[in-house]
């Protein structure tokens, strides 16, 4: 099992479903199987990739079959919008 934490922002983070994660200040935590991908975590959380602008890992841009390694930051960011 590994742990990694995540950070969403705007709409992405109030369509996190908080059942499967324990939060600690801003970040939640989530166990998952050691062989996991980012689209793993979003299955877990609820989130689609519409609900994304792009995943980033560790601070840089990835996608939903990067994989995630214990301790890795995964930042969810919603869509830019406007005009």
């Amino acid at each position: 099992m590994i742990e990694v934490k995540i950070r969403a922002f705007g709409a992405v983070k109030n369509k996190i479903n908080k059942k499967n994660i324990r939060k600690k200040e801003n970040i939640f935590l989530l166990e998952l199987e050691s062989e996991a991908e980012i689209a793993d975590v979003m299955e877990k959380l609820g989130i689609s990739e519409k609900d994304l602008m792009h995943p980033m890992l560790n601070g840089k841009k990835a996608n939903a079959q990067t994989k995630v390694k214990d301790d890795d930051v995964i930042y969810f960011l919603p869509p830019l919008t406007g005009g």
